[in-house]
């Protein structure tokens, strides 16, 4: 799975009292350095600069403030795996830019906002426009990191799309371009794991997945370790060491918290795919329900496909293919349109 995710956080509650006096322009500042780390504190906190705009900000310049809010809340949301709320936040700060944006940064980072949410409910070819449309305004105002983020995105729907050697080049030309931020690099690395686990190139992903997980721990993220981790558990499956598996999954199950609830029925399709590969049929069955409790299994985003794959493997193999079909069809919806990128 790609990064960013969420980081441990603070609630909105224990946010609160530690920033009730600070400005507007502070609590942005705040939100957009937690963002990676910790998305929760972000969106906290980005509903307690709101309560500041009247005061802080003035009358010219609150359509931009509101962007950046919903610019905020979209990026955060997205993080925490929950694209749908996402999406009219972003939209809304599209709106609140008015009809025809001037090329300025915010505007550019919202339209990546706009096309992450697009990426991961699987319309590639919107994200893809948003994406280079982006990509090209960073370049008119000279933001080389900015441009580095666009092309980490742009290699993750290549990376979804099977067209991995693509992918790694635009994944090792973004960590090129703007070397030296550990955030960036830490999700190139984590991204080139995924793209060589899946071209089975496993050493490497794993070098790739240590390295990532090496700047987490730098960085103090429990948060985006236990994401790291859990995609080193993926691989030790395919690696048939189940007993490594289980060891990096353990990990990352006692480092999310509760704002990693929605996340962390993904650690539980990891945990189904190892007793699946150790034979145990029942307890695979029980794990991978875990992952699509309260889930329309027609309407799943992209972050679904591996464990719709492993949830058919395993009804099936457990004699309950009525069980199994609607995760086939939810697969080939999502690999589909994966696959119709140009």
């Amino acid at each position: 799975m790609s990064l960013p995710v969420a980081a441990g956080a603070q609630s909105a509650q224990e946010t609160g009292p530690e920033h009730a006096q600070t400005n507007y322009f502070q609590l942005v500042e705040d939100a957009r350095a937690s963002m990676m780390r910790a998305p929760q504190e972000a969106l906290d906190l980005a509903s307690l600069a709101e309560a500041r705009l009247s005061l802080d900000v003035s009358a010219a310049d609150r359509p931009e403030a509101r962007a950046t809010l919903n610019w905020l809340r979209s990026e955060a949301l997205t993080r925490l795996g929950r694209p749908q709320e996402a999406e009219p936040a972003g939209r809304q700060a599209l709106a609140d830019l008015g009809d025809n944006p001037a090329p300025t940064k915010l505007y550019a980072d919202i339209l990546v906002a706009i096309a992450r949410i697009e990426r991961v409910t699987g319309r590639y070819g919107e994200a893809l426009e948003n994406f280079q449309a982006a990509y090209t305004v960073f370049r008119e105002i000279d933001a080389p990191r900015s441009e580095a983020i666009v092309l980490l995105s742009i290699a993750s729907i290549y990376r979804d799309a099977h067209q991995y050697d693509r992918a790694v080049d635009y994944f090792l030309d973004a960590s090129e371009r703007y070397d030296g931020d550990p955030n960036l690099e830490l999700a190139a690395h984590n991204n080139l794991g995924n793209a060589y686990r899946e071209m089975a190139d496993y050493p490497a992903a794993l070098d790739h997945f240590n390295r990532a997980r090496t700047i987490a721990i730098a960085l103090d993220s429990t948060m985006l370790e236990a994401r790291i981790l859990s995609n080193m558990a993926a691989l030790y499956v395919d690696m048939e060491d189940y007993d490594a598996a289980d060891e990096a999954l353990e990990i990352s199950f006692a480092q999310i918290d509760s704002n990693g609830t929605e996340w962390a029925r993904f650690l539980w399709g990891v945990r189904a795919q190892i007793a699946f590969g150790r034979g145990e049929i029942d307890a695979s069955v029980a794990a991978i329900s875990q992952t699509f409790d309260g889930v329309a299994l027609d309407d799943t985003t992209q972050s679904f496909r591996e464990f719709h794959d492993a949830a058919a493997n395993i009804y099936e193999a457990a004699g309950q293919s009525q069980a199994a079909l609607p995760h086939l069809r939810a697969f080939k919806r999502l690999d589909d349109e994966a696959r119709a990128v140009a």
